[in-house]
């Protein structure tokens, strides 16, 4: 049967000759479409493709197997339909060699295609997480060694103000952690030098913006809070005593929501006050409409007490001088970062061995050539720009600056030909902690054309996709209502509007006649022998009790329990419910050796082999 595409989808099926953004949010089938458009290019009448004229990026080994079989599968349909299409008869063979793969993998690719450019043993392997993390700690001991040492008063000053008590954890702490970071960007060298030349920049320093950016995010919170709280005091029956007072907390509000430099923003929160609520007690007025403007203000005085303790306190020009201060021991971690990278980097090829982030930057190495001008891409990068016909990557708000670099160096821009096609959802995007910078993908979100004349003028186009094809409406009903009040730019990344907000993809699906249903539990009540888990998990059991009693249709395998977090909650909940009758089944992500039963012999065996060890036996 037929798919039926929607419009939208359609289009990213059939757009050509620019760069694509797709904005997929949800269940809007992107993995669908993405396979179709690569069989559409693949089994094009007029210009047909071989598969391996592609680079498909995916995020995981497990999505990239899922889209080679998926293309695989149709493949052997359209041949069903046409056996005698020598065309598809080869795509079937070069399925296998299809570049469908994670980043990482590519890199790895480039690697040991091109090792002689880059001086390295093909026979490396890649190191474990555990002898890295070994090899890290050997770096840097010998390395602190060293400074110590050198009897440098920079180091030594730099240690007196940020080692934690009486030993270097921090100060291999800030290394690594600068190293990391670093390590995102293309060219980690050049980027810790040019982030240490412009630490100290005095008023036009970064912190500066940051300063300004957090005071208006505030500001503009309470602006918001002390707008309801005027609204109410404006009702029949409102509080229409504070309205002065209020009226005066919004101007001082609206102030600092737009000060600029931190002169400003200390002068308004040094002249900021508050007056004081009026005492009259009129009986119109409704006094829980009352305790709530009461309540609001008091969460406005906290608020703005608290900035300025942070940025009240210290004289801009004190600032000044700290900064200046803090430079030198910028100077210090900056180069003890560049000794620790070249060092680990000195050990690890000592060994033959690489970790994920040495795929990536000796992947760049291979593609771009480090010249007077700049770097520029290589001849490998050139003649793979020149096979790629597309380069399609896959949840795209996940990448960083580095392979953002890695993959447009082999893109077909440089000759003309934009075929960089990404599609991804900046709304689920949740490895900021792993480097991911969805501002790539924002920045994208904002530029590129969505009318004919824009995509005409500037080859690049933005197609969004808003149906979703795998929630019921009651749920996309309720995720919608809660997102447009809670998520905007500062938080999420993206404005939660109409253009953002979820819609039902399957025209038949009809409401089911429930309500999604918000359930509090009481903890502050507990009983003495519940702890808040067990607590919340009885609450469910009773609720499911509730759900599947005889009548309603509804049995326990129609339920599913989801937790934010895995590790202590799901446990605890499959407890409770089996002590309820209620049958369970958890996905255990704990290995064999972890489950109560099997650690519970393990630790009476270590109590049988010394008695003296206190935590097994206390288990």
């Amino acid at each position: 049967m037929a798919v039926s595409w929607t419009k939208e989808q359609q289009q990213v099926i059939d757009a050509r000759g620019c760069n694509l953004l797709v904005s997929a949010a949800a269940g809007s089938g992107k993995t669908a479409v993405l396979v179709e458009r690569i069989i559409t290019k693949i089994t094009d009448p007029i210009h047909p493709l071989d598969i391996d004229r592609l680079l498909v990026v995916t995020f995981t080994n497990a999505a990239a197997a899922e889209m080679k079989n998926r293309i695989g599968d149709a493949l052997e349909k359209r041949l069903e339909a046409e056996p005698d299409n020598t065309h598809l008869r080869r795509q079937t063979a070069l399925i296998n060699h299809a570049k469908i793969m994670t980043i990482h993998s590519f890199c790895s690719y480039l690697i040991h295609n091109y090792f002689s450019r880059i001086s390295l043993d093909p026979d490396f392997r890649i190191a474990e997480e555990g002898e890295l993390t070994l090899l890290q700690g050997d770096v840097l001991k010998d390395l602190l060694e060293e400074a110590y040492e050198s009897q440098s008063e920079a180091f030594f000053s730099f240690v007196e103000s940020y080692a934690m008590g009486k030993t270097d954890g921090g100060l291999e702490e800030y290394i690594l952690n600068l190293y990391r970071f670093a390590m995102s960007y293309p060219f980690p060298e050049e980027q810790l030098k040019a982030w240490c030349e412009g630490f100290c920049a005095g008023e036009n320093g970064a912190w500066l913006s940051q300063v300004e950016a957090d005071v208006h995010r505030k500001a503009e919170e309470l602006l918001e809070q002390c707008e309801y709280a005027l609204a109410l005091c404006r009702e029949e029956d409102g509080p229409y005593i504070y309205t002065e007072m209020l009226t005066d907390d919004w101007h001082q509000l609206k102030a600092l929501s737009q000060a600029v430099g931190y002169g400003q923003i200390q002068e308004l929160l040094e002249r900021y006050a508050f007056m004081a609520l009026s005492r009259k007690r009129p009986k119109d007025i409704d006094p829980e409409k009352k305790e709530i403007v009461k309540g609001l203000r008091d969460q406005m005085k906290k608020t703005i007490q608290d900035m300025k303790k942070l940025y009240g306190a210290v004289p801009a020009a004190c600032l000044m001088e700290e900064d200046e201060t803090c430079q030198e021991a910028v100077d210090v971690l900056v180069s003890l970062t560049l000794a620790f990278m070249e060092r680990f980097d000195r050990v690890k090829r000592e060994k033959n061995i690489l970790d994920f982030g040495d795929l990536e930057h000796l992947a760049l190495e291979i593609l771009l050539d480090e010249t007077k001008e700049g770097h520029v891409p290589s001849d490998v990068a050139l003649e793979l720009g020149e096979h790629f016909d597309e380069i399609l990557i896959d949840e795209y708000q996940d990448s960083n600056l580095l392979q953002e670099t890695l993959l447009t160096a082999v893109s077909g821009v440089r000759f003309g030909r934009y075929n960089l096609f990404r599609v991804g959802d900046v709304k689920q995007s949740i490895y900021r902690f792993r480097l991911a910078r969805p501002e790539l993908f924002m920045e994208k979100f904002h530029t590129y054309g969505l009318t004919e004349e824009e995509v005409e003028k500037s080859h690049c186009r933005r197609i969004d996709l808003h149906r979703n094809f795998r929630s019921r409406p009651e749920v996309l009903d309720s995720v919608n209502r809660v997102f447009y009040q809670i998520m905007g730019e500062s938080l999420g990344g993206v404005e939660y509007d109409k253009d953002a907000a979820l819609y039902v993809g399957r025209a038949d699906e009809a409401k089911s006649g429930f309500d999604t249903e918000l359930c509090l539990v009481e903890t502050k009540e507990a009983e003495d022998d519940l702890s808040e888990r067990e607590l919340e998990a009885k609450a469910v059991a009773q609720k499911i009790r509730q759900m599947t009693m005889p009548g309603t249709g509804f049995s326990y395998r129609d339920v599913a329990i989801l937790l934010r977090t895995y590790a202590g909650w799901a446990e605890t909940f499959a407890e409770s419910l089996e002590a309820e009758g209620i049958p369970a089944f958890v996905q255990a992500k704990t290995g064999y050796f972890d489950t109560q039963e099997v650690a519970t012999v393990l630790n009476f065996l270590r109590v049988i082999d010394n008695p003296r060890q206190d935590i097994p036996l206390a288990a």
